[in-house]
């Protein structure tokens, strides 16, 4: 009994911190650029046009492809040979 009491004491702990700590309050002081929010429209279907190259960013991260990498083997599980056994 006790045991479930705790385990609902926990939940019920976490659930009145997720109620009160998440809320919409500060949304509207979030700077965001107008038209990503209403963007230009045009065209026989009056869709959205695109007024940002989307391969700008690509080209950023095409120098970063011949950088060196540092890999770590990490322990885990396999560390621990009585972990296994």
């Amino acid at each position: 009994m006790s045991a479930v009491l705790g385990v609902g004491l926990v939940v019920g702990v976490i659930l009145a911190h997720d109620a009160f700590t998440y809320s919409d309050k500060h949304v509207d002081r979030v700077p965001i650029n107008p038209l990503a929010i209403h963007p230009r429209r045009g065209g026989k279907k009056n869709l959205p046009i695109i007024e940002v190259n989307l391969d700008a960013e690509e080209a950023e991260k095409q120098g970063m492809k011949n950088k060196p990498r540092l890999v770590i083997v990490g322990g885990g599980w396999g560390v621990c040979p009585l972990c296994l056994s």
